[in-house]
């Protein structure tokens, strides 16, 4: 019987919130909108990058200013993914430890 293990890269893996946090907060201060707390991003995760842009801004934008803070976001985003991104506490750890026990790893 093969065992394997999936994984989620995206907040199971690697903390990516930060680098979230950052490249929302530069689309939105570049459009002159208010900016969001980490928390506040965490609370916008979870349905795709364009959910993420039109729950961090403000409840009124209309689909013309998401549009303009997703235009930022994305290729601010592409240059600074890895500016404070790391694995989670202990994930290396793991990982070597499933791999010396002979089970299968992938990432989704």
């Amino acid at each position: 019987m093969t065992k394997a293990v999936v994984f989620d890269l995206d907040g199971t893996l690697l903390n990516t919130l930060g680098d979230l946090t950052a490249a929302v907060n530069h689309a939105l201060s570049a459009c002159g909108l208010p900016l969001r707390t980490e928390d506040e991003v965490r609370s916008f995760l979870g349905d795709g990058v364009k959910e993420l842009i039109a729950r961090s801004c403000p409840a009124d934008a209309d689909e013309t200013t998401k549009a303009a803070v997703l235009a930022k976001y994305l290729p601010y985003y592409a240059a600074h993914n890895m500016d404070f991104t790391a694995p989670y506490a202990g994930v290396m750890e793991l990982l070597t430890a499933l791999r010396q026990r002979g089970v299968k790893i992938a990432v989704v």
